[in-house]
């Protein structure tokens, strides 16, 4: 059976990023705190749920991925590694859900079966760490590398001689390595947008400092 596809666009997604770029230049004026230590909120957790593109590492070849998750990060230190600057680092660790839905000829992973219609999920469980520079009281970046536990499952649908047929496969891999670059937005002192750009994927989302 066919899966519903997602409620929302990869046209969308992208527009979202594009909005999150522009906030990130219309605030470049704004007075920078880089070389101000600590000078950023004191929080003990940030929650990050977001809206995702799957653009690699996907279960077949001819389609993104879109879907949603959610990360949380803890600070491990207030200010630091280097004091000089404005910066902290952290882990993060969270999950996301993403849904696959191809017109295209596929192939299975595994054998030569070919497929006229592919629909695929895609479950991510990532922990990175997270290193952050606080440039202005609204712009800060990030830099995540880590590594993520990865499962996932297809459905093929084809012809086989006249008659329709289909077959199904998952895979489970416990340390797939991920790397992400980011840009955080704040509207308010402890909420904003956040922007995440790595392998396997891309998402936006909001941000919230507790």
């Amino acid at each position: 059976m066919r899966r519903s596809r997602p409620f929302f666009s990869k046209k969308c997604l992208l527009t979202c990023v594009l909005t999150a770029l522009a906030c990130l230049f219309s605030a470049s004026g704004a007075v920078a705190q880089i070389k101000q230590p600590g000078a950023h909120p004191n929080y003990s957790l940030e929650l990050d749920p977001h809206l995702v593109i799957q653009h690699a590492n996907g279960p077949f070849f001819h389609d993104e991925g879109v879907g949603f998750g959610l990360r949380a990060s803890i600070p491990l230190m207030r200010n630091g590694p280097i004091p000089q600057i404005n910066n902290n680092i952290g882990i993060t660790f969270g999950g996301d859900f993403v849904f696959f839905d191809s017109d295209f000829d596929c192939h299975s992973n595994n054998n030569n079966f070919l497929g006229d219609d592919c629909d695929g999920t895609n479950l991510w469980l990532p922990v990175t760490f997270q290193w952050n520079f606080f440039f202005t009281k609204v712009v800060s970046a990030f830099f995540e590398p880590g590594i993520a536990a990865s499962y996932w499952q297809t459905d093929w649908v084809g012809d086989c001689g006249g008659n329709p047929c289909g077959q199904s496969e998952d895979d489970l891999d416990l340390a797939e390595f991920v790397v992400f670059f980011g840009g955080r937005f704040l509207f308010t002192e402890r909420a904003g947008m956040t922007v995440r750009i790595g392998w396997p994927y891309i998402s936006v989302g909001g941000t919230f400092l507790l």
